[in-house]
């Protein structure tokens, strides 16, 4: 089902006027599909649709071409669209009234006369459809592919030809040949394995030309499904760095087919900056772009160029001078902004991909004065930044992202599952809870105004259910200690009418039943430290049989035993070693799954669970000043941990199996004990061995 067209307001500027009016003419002519007027056009539906989008200016032909489809007065919409250019100040006579280069934004189908330096390429993906329908485009981001195949390869493929990303539920049925861009959306914006397998199912099985655009960094991901593994093989297209003569045409061309010269110098001075890296073509179009704007005459020239920041200052300079043009509360709006649409890597301190965000996680008119900027773009109820070489150049938005990696994650696995909260209609099983929850709601008591008003529900939500779940425990804890009194209770008066039988019984009796009394009584002292219910069952049972003195013991050390206060559950298999902070307010558990987890002693609920480095914790100790934990595993690393976050702060090693860990008084030395026979010692500070001692002969 297509997504529903983003309302406009006719009032908001010429631009939205004139989209408005397109819409109406076909509202008049019966809302025909943009399909529909592909097929009764030359141009693609996405590019129709875009006409009517007010967003950018659309050109003269797909104007007339939306017209004509529509049964609309040619000559009336000639006018409006030459009035529009000039109240847009858009000069018609002149050189270069348009921009030749679009700066971060990608190519369309209507911008092919603008689209050179890809020839080759485009025959390449051709040929490889007339041998077989399915074919993949890979390339680096930056490298151009959204840009190759909507202006290069779709206006190739005819007008029944349709470009799609991900975000639907499944390709649309209708279209001729199929071009999914921004393949691995897949994977980063789809969790769900089944939804992603029959997306990719449903490109296989199609009967008509496909061709999906992939980051060459999602190639092993692709690997995951049998099929699509199959159909690579058959066909893949790698997209890489422009070579010198095609860059060449990239940057003559487009000015040349707008009257404008381009300095020998300057084209030289942008092939050397651009290197072989695949990803500079955006930063080459931006800085072309803005070298525009800086030209003289007809001619752009290398001191433009040079005054644009060239291929790497370019992008930067244009975000950093839009963000310092803002009033503070705007630039703080900016920042939360920009980092709802950034996906953090693994990759390294500042490193993220872009994913889009809704419209409504932003203020219009900031989002309006980015758009001019061209630093994001607008996709029907979406925005995102407009490429990721903005992620890559602009040092702010790096810093920004370094400063709380972690804390981005965690807003981005609150906003996915609340997301699916409400998805299943607010199901009370999709909510947080536990140490889950409890990072969540510090991150955002932290940054509150981060939070959506569907994230804030959600973790409010969270909240309630987490504290009905502790009144309950609470209430099924007493009812517990009140069946133990009860019992005890009971268990006494057993006691004084178990006696008056036993004596009326013979010698042989009493002797067999004195000796189960003693078994079971020993019984229900061995169960004692772990089950109670089970170890009054079988004092009782002592009891009954006979009164001895171990069926009393067993009986009273039962009923002075108040059950534990609260069992702390997180290890997978058995916990080897516990310790207290100083102030005992913390908790530390090491496991033999390798696990150290942290708990609020009051609380009793974790605050963080981290892995040790070597295997199974075998023992853990705080220092005196609480600010470090101490833990050795089973491979005989000796781990130093910052209490605050959970950091290593530097790592010792001690042959054999370690037993014990100790610190000196004044918090300055470790010593470490293990079944070599030895103990050594440590400097704190440095993580110097300072001493050993030799003196045990077993363990």
């Amino acid at each position: 089902m297509p997504r529903p067209e983003r309302e406009l307001d006719p009032d908001a500027g010429p631009l939205q006027r004139f989209a408005h009016e397109l819409r109406e003419l076909r509202r008049q002519a019966g809302e025909p599909g943009y399909r529909q007027l592909a097929e009764a056009t030359r141009f693609s539906a996405s590019a129709l649709a875009a006409a009517a989008r007010g967003e950018r200016f659309p050109s003269l032909q797909v104007t007339l071409a939306y017209v004509e489809a529509c049964d609309g007065d040619r000559e009336r919409w000639r006018r409006a669209w030459h009035d529009l250019r000039r109240e847009l100040a858009v000069e018609t006579e002149g050189p270069a009234a348009e921009p030749p280069y679009l700066g971060l934004s990608r190519y369309e189908a209507e911008d092919a006369g603008r689209f050179f330096g890809r020839g080759e390429l485009v025959g390449e993906i051709l040929a490889c459809l007339d041998r077989t329908r399915f074919v993949a485009v890979f390339g680096p981001s930056g490298s151009g592919k959204s840009s190759l195949l909507r202006a290069g390869v779709v206006p190739r493929l005819g007008p029944r030809a349709e470009v799609v990303t991900p975000g639907a539920s499944e390709p649309p049925p209708e279209a001729g040949a199929l071009v999914v861009d921004q393949f691995e959306e897949m994977f980063t914006l789809h969790r769900d394995a089944s939804e992603r397998h029959a997306f990719i199912d449903a490109l296989l099985d199609r009967p008509g030309r496909v061709i999906i655009a992939v980051r060459a960094d999602f190639y092993g991901h692709c690997a995951e499904h049998p099929g699509l593994t199959a159909a690579l093989r058959e066909a893949s297209v790698l997209v890489g760095s422009m070579r010198g003569e095609d860059l060449r045409e990239a940057i003559v061309k487009p000015a040349a087919n707008a009257g404008l010269m381009v300095e020998p110098a300057l084209v030289a001075r942008v092939i050397q900056d651009a290197g072989t890296e695949p990803g500079a073509l955006p930063l080459i179009s931006h800085a072309l772009l803005e070298t525009w704007k800086r030209r003289k005459g007809k001619n752009l020239t290398l001191a433009g160029y040079d005054a644009a920041g060239g291929v790497h200052g370019a992008i930067a300079d244009t975000a950093e001078s839009v963000y310092r043009s803002l009033p503070a509360p705007e630039r703080q709006a900016v920042r939360r902004l920009l980092l709802r649409m950034v996906n953090v890597t693994e990759t390294g301190p500042g490193h993220g991909t872009r994913r889009p965000a809704h419209r409504s996680e932003g203020d219009a008119a900031l989002i309006e004065r980015l758009v001019r900027a061209r630093l994001v773009a607008i996709d029907g109820d979406t925005v995102e930044i407009a490429h990721e070489a903005l992620i890559r150049t602009w040092p702010r938005l790096r810093d920004w992202i370094s400063a709380d990696q972690e804390g981005l994650r965690l807003h981005r696995r609150l906003g996915i599952a609340a997301a699916e909260w409400e998805a299943m209609e607010r199901d009370e099983g999709d909510l947080y809870q536990g140490a889950r929850l409890e990072a969540a709601a510090e991150w955002a008591g932290a940054h509150p105004d981060y939070l959506t008003v569907r994230e804030r529900a959600f973790l409010d939500a969270s909240t309630a259910a987490e504290l009905a779940r502790k009144a309950a425990s609470e209430r099924r804890t007493r009812t517990l200690q009140g069946l133990v009194a009860a019992l005890s209770v009971l268990l006494l008066v057993a006691v004084c009418a178990g006696t008056v039988a036993v004596t009326e019984r013979v010698e042989a009796d009493d002797q067999r039943r004195l000796a189960r009394s003693r078994q079971l009584a020993a019984e229900a002292l061995t169960r004692l430290p772990t089950d109670v219910p089970g170890a009054a069952d079988r004092a009782v049972r002592a009891h009954r049989l006979a009164p001895t003195l171990d069926a009393r013991s067993a009986l009273l050390s039962i009923a002075g035993r108040q059950p534990y206060q609260h069992r702390l559950s997180g290890h997978a298999g058995m916990v080897k070693s516990v310790a207290f902070s100083p102030d005992g307010r913390e908790l530390a558990t090491g496991g033999q799954d390798g696990a150290v987890i942290t708990w609020d002693a009051g609380r009793r609920v974790p605050r963080d669970r981290f892995a040790a480095s070597g295997g199974a914790v075998r023992t853990l100790e705080y220092s005196p000043d609480g600010r470090l934990l101490a833990t050795a595993d089973l491979g005989g690393v000796i781990t130093l941990w910052r209490t605050s976050d959970h950091t290593p702060v530097r790592r010792m090693r001690m042959t054999g199996v370690l037993d014990g860990l100790a610190f000196s008084p004044d918090g300055r030395r470790l010593a470490a004990a293990g079944a070599a026979h030895t103990a050594a010692v440590w400097d704190v500070a440095t993580g110097r061995e300072v001493d050993e001692i030799d003196g045990h002969g077993a363990r």
